[in-house]
Order: C-alpha cells, then sequence, then structure tokens
C-alpha cells in the first residue's frame, strides 16, 4: 500500500461502477475499500457500494452480507436502509421466501418513495397472488397502479397481474378491461403490450368456451317423455 492506495481504491469503484458499469470490478473494489479504510463515512459509502454492485451482478450471499450492514450502520438514512431492505426482500423473494419478503417490502414501502418503492408495492400483490389470497391480490394490485403513477412500468404490471388475479376470481370482463388499459395506454413498452395482447386472446378464447358451453346446455335442455301406453 501506498498514501495513494484508500483513494484510488475509492476513486476506481466509483468510476467502474458509475462509467464503466464493471461491477464485478467495482465490487472487489468496494469490498476492499470496506476493510481496509479507517474513516466510518468513507466505510460506509463501501459498504453501499459494494452492496449495489453485488445486487448487480447477482452474488445474494454478498448482497445480503452487505444490507445488513448497511442497515446497523448509524450513518445509514432512512432512504438507504429502505434500498437495503428492498435488496433483502428481493432475494427471500428469489428464494420464496414469501412471509419474510413480504416483511421487508412493507417496510420499504412504508418509508421509502422511489422505483423501489414502485417495485415493491407489485411484489406485495404478486406474493398474494403466489398464495393464493385473491381478494388480498386485488386489493394490493389496485394500491399497486395507483400510488405508483410516476412508474409507468411498474403500473402496467400491477394491470397485468390484476387481469390475472380477476380471472382466477372469475370476472373475464374486467380482466379484459385491465389489459385494454395496458394496451390503450403504454404502447412505448412493446413488450408489456405484447403480454397484454396474448392474455386477451386467452380471455377471448375462454369467453367463446364459456358461450359454447352455454349453447350446448340451451340446447340440450331434457323435455319430459310423454308416458307411453303399452296397453
Amino acid at each position: 500500500q501506498s498514501l495513494y492506495y484508500i483513494s484510488s481504491l475509492e476513486k476506481a469503484a466509483l468510476i467502474s461502477y458509475n462509467h464503466a458499469e464493471a461491477f464485478e470490478q467495482a465490487f472487489k473494489y468496494y469490498e476492499t475499500l470496506e476493510k481496509l479504510s479507517n474513516d466510518p463515512q468513507q466505510k460506509f459509502d463501501a459498504q453501499l457500494g459494494a452492496m449495489r454492485s453485488a445486487f448487480r451482478i447477482g452474488d445474494m450471499q454478498a448482497t445480503e452480507a452487505f444490507a445488513a450492514k448497511v442497515s446497523s450502520n448509524p450513518s445509514a438514512t432512512g432512504e438507504e436502509i429502505a434500498v437495503a431492505k428492498f435488496y433483502r426482500g428481493k432475494i427471500a423473494y428469489e428464494n420464496k421466501r414469501f412471509a419474510q419478503a413480504k416483511a421487508m417490502f412493507d417496510d420499504v414501502v412504508a418509508t421509502s418513495n422511489d422505483e423501489h418503492t414502485a417495485e415493491a408495492r407489485y411484489l406485495i400483490a404478486e406474493i398474494h397472488y403466489l398464495n393464493r389470497e385473491l381478494d388480498e391480490a386485488e386489493s394490493a394490485c389496485r394500491t399497486s397502479y395507483t400510488e405508483s403513477g410516476s412508474y409507468p412500468y411498474w403500473v402496467a404490471k400491477s394491470l397485468i397481474l390484476l387481469s390475472d388475479v380477476l380471472v382466477d376470481k372469475g370476472d373475464l370482463f374486467n380482466a379484459k378491461a385491465a389489459l385494454e388499459a395496458v394496451i390503450d395506454n403504454f404502447a412505448e413498452d412493446t413488450e408489456l403490450v405484447e403480454i397484454a395482447e396474448a392474455k386477451v386472446k386467452q380471455i377471448e378464447a375462454q369467453e367463446q368456451q364459456q358461450n359454447r358451453l352455454n349453447n350446448d346446455l340451451q340446447s340440450n335442455q331434457l323435455v319430459p317423455l310423454e308416458n307411453e301406453n303399452d296397453n
């Protein structure tokens, strides 16, 4: 190490993360800086950077470890703690620990209002849906698209999820209306529009099948047979 080693690590980490987007390299720099720095603020900034870099490269173990450090660091702001809880919630969600994930996401929603918050609202609704809590899922979807208006992607995702919930509840009319809202209002996101269009076709096929069944039932009504006199 030289007099410039610590400051060089810090600058290299910032350049790797913010400019080169070389997140694996950034993680190595931040991890080393966190171990070696004696400055509390610099150490905390390294924890934040390591947490974000680890999440970007999919290293869930390192993400969880640094998220725990960020959450317990006295220098952390409410927003920074919310980000750490969001990452921990995502890890729990990916590992199907839904109760733990929802608890983290509830805290994120209660303490922040950014894109992570919008995604957390959506994931809360999805957890209810995966748990087959359809009434709670429907309510959470409506909350998600109402309160996440600044984040169109999560509004559209919430409407698509709402459609799935309503299909499972047998409300095909409103399920289709939710998808048509995506098609009409989010044309710039072709991927989500294509998903919505495919689901509309599925609903229409389901409606046609129900109509055929109803027609078959009507045409096959049992008519009382007249008693024949064998004498």
